[in-house]
């Protein structure tokens, strides 16, 4: 019954990763793993490292988007990284809609689609 219970977030999820990847973005996890961090904080910052090295030297995109404000303690990292690493939008995180809120998946979507557009040109 748990399992019925989650099936519309899971397909809301994954809808709306379907979106993010048809406008052309590639979707990478922080962690591959669960971290052994006792606080999301203290797991990012274990991680980043590594992170930065993995965006730097395997996937080499020109823009990062980091989807959620979580990931704020990164943006300094990465521009730290340099490489021409290019956060988007704006240099801040990309907040993930709320399942069911279709003003801010509406306002996700529009998001997308300018980033998706500004990496073009």
């Amino acid at each position: 019954m748990l399992g019925a219970q989650n099936e519309p977030a899971a397909s809301a999820t994954e809808s709306r990763l379907g979106d993010f990847q048809r406008h052309g973005f590639f979707f990478a996890s922080v962690a591959e793993c669960p971290s052994p961090a006792a606080s999301a904080a203290q797991a990012l910052e274990h991680l980043a490292p590594t992170l930065i090295k993995r965006i730097q030297f395997s996937y080499k995109p020109k823009s990062v988007v980091l989807l959620s404000d979580a990931l704020s303690p990164l943006v300094p990292l990465l521009a730290q990284a340099g490489r021409g690493i290019r956060i988007a939008p704006d240099g801040e995180p990309l907040a993930l809609p709320r399942a069911g809120d279709s003003a801010s998946e509406a306002a996700f979507r529009a998001a997308c689609a300018r980033i998706a557009t500004s990496a073009r040109t």
